[in-house]
């Protein structure tokens, strides 16, 4: 891909950033083609979670920020996970050690 770890990291907080901030987005497919494609799961789900695309200007601009908050600490945090750790166990204990 020639795109450097810290900026593929940057890049997942900034996506991230949008969920955590409950950023609307637009729907690439519509309800009828999304009961097509996936006819037991609701549509808005569906869109809410796979068909995100375009943001507005104050939108992409707060997940930017959120990702360079994350990314910052994350780089300076002394605490590291093990790495035979899955990834959700690795977030929770991460999570969990902040709060302290």
């Amino acid at each position: 891909m020639g795109t450097s770890v810290s900026h593929q990291n940057h890049i997942v907080a900034h996506e991230i950033g949008h969920l955590v901030c409950g950023h609307p987005a637009q729907s690439l497919l519509d309800d009828i083609d999304l009961q097509l494609f996936l006819p037991a799961i609701n549509p808005r789900l569906i869109r809410h979670m796979l068909a995100r695309a375009g943001y507005d200007e104050t939108a992409e601009r707060e997940a930017e920020i959120f990702a360079s908050l994350v990314t910052r600490r994350a780089s300076t945090s002394r605490w590291t996970p093990p790495s035979d750790a899955p990834p959700l166990k690795r977030i929770a204990r991460s999570l969990a050690a902040r709060r302290t």
